[in-house]
């Protein structure tokens, strides 16, 4: 396995392009505001947010797709990749996937019409026959790069444009959320601070980038969050494992940017991978959270962390290999090796 980036695009709260995200996450840029609505304290809710200023009006919507507020505001942020988009993914058609939120609601009904929309909102010639999209949480864009990994190894397509969306801009989302106090306040520090954002990674046989994803694995952790089996860690642990023996090599991991949001839940499953398979991590390996600048992006976490990894190491900001992982809520887990290779 072997498969080249030949460009990224990302959105976050910090960048409205790819390169913008990258220099903030280096220089710590946060960008935290309090929301209009209220906690159940009555304090205002924390995000990082995208100003709506920044995201393109709607295109008319005349199908049947989920009318739900955080719905459609997704398909604004896809939108406003379209400006990027357009100097980096080929003329010809080219298949899209991409990883959404559970609470996105995408059924066998309506996933072509998403995805058509999707597609119009970011100036896209979609390919249908090979697009799709997957909504399981926060492992959903890595789970989407994997699937586009399975195109372009089978000969179906010769590029894919593969990432996620998210955003946690939505009254009902917060609301529930905040009911289940895990939302950061000065009340509540063990919580997390909602983001949003974008992120593509454009993968290409035909490109001469010396980035590269050497190994990718899923996994599922049965003691998630919201089961009532214990919390074992089992579920990262077992997915280093396979992306491990898919890699193949006796390199030790640099660098590792995490999904951790700020909730002490997944501190756990990281220790107990990180214990269990130690001899394949540098004794000083960096650990990346960048939640801690632009907030937790949901499923778009695991996309932007691949191109941060990606501008890092081509740039020789950060050492590789590095893993990219990211985790659900539900128990989906999903992790990426991106290395340098040179010619």
């Amino acid at each position: 396995m072997n498969i080249p980036i030949a460009a990224t695009a990302m959105i976050t709260p910090v960048g409205l392009r790819s390169a913008q995200v990258c220099a903030s996450v280096r220089c710590g840029v946060t960008r935290f505001a309090q929301l209009p609505w209220k906690d159940k304290k009555y304090k205002p809710i924390v995000m990082a947010g995208i100003p709506d200023g920044c995201l393109p009006p709607l295109n008319t919507i005349t199908e049947v797709i989920p009318r739900k507020n955080s719905v459609l505001r997704m398909l604004r942020i896809f939108g406003a990749l379209r400006n990027e988009l357009a100097l980096i993914h080929p003329e010809q058609k080219i298949p899209l996937v991409i990883g959404l939120a559970a609470s996105a609601r995408v059924t066998e009904e309506n996933q072509d019409v998403f995805l058509k929309h999707m597609a119009a909102m970011a100036g896209i010639d979609m390919d249908p026959r090979y697009s799709s999209l997957i909504a399981k949480g926060r492992a959903s864009g890595i789970l989407a790069v994997m699937e586009a990994m399975r195109l372009l190894e089978s000969g179906r397509a010769r590029a894919v444009l593969a990432g996620g969306c998210d955003t946690y801009k939505d009254i009902e989302l917060l609301g529930a959320l905040d009911s289940e106090a895990r939302l950061k306040s000065k009340a509540n520090r063990d919580g997390f601070i909602p983001g949003e954002g974008a992120g593509l990674l454009l993968l290409s046989d035909d490109s001469k980038s010396s980035l590269h994803i050497t190994a990718a694995a899923a996994g599922f952790e049965p003691g998630h969050i919201y089961s009532p089996e214990p919390y074992l860690g089992q579920g990262l642990f077992e997915t280093f494992k396979t992306l491990f023996e898919k890699a193949r090599w006796d390199k030790k991991v640099e660098t590792v940017y995490s999904s951790m949001n700020g909730e002490s839940y997944w501190v756990k499953e990281s220790g107990v991978a990180g214990i269990r398979l130690a001899n394949h991590f540098s004794q000083d390996h960096r650990c990346e959270h960048p939640a801690d600048c632009y907030g937790d992006l949901g499923a778009a976490a695991g996309p932007v962390m691949a191109g941060l990894a990606a501008s890092g190491l081509h740039n020789g900001h950060i050492k590789g290999p590095a893993l990219v992982y990211a985790s659900s809520d539900h128990g989906e887990r999903a992790a990426l090796i991106i290395e340098k290779i040179k010619a």
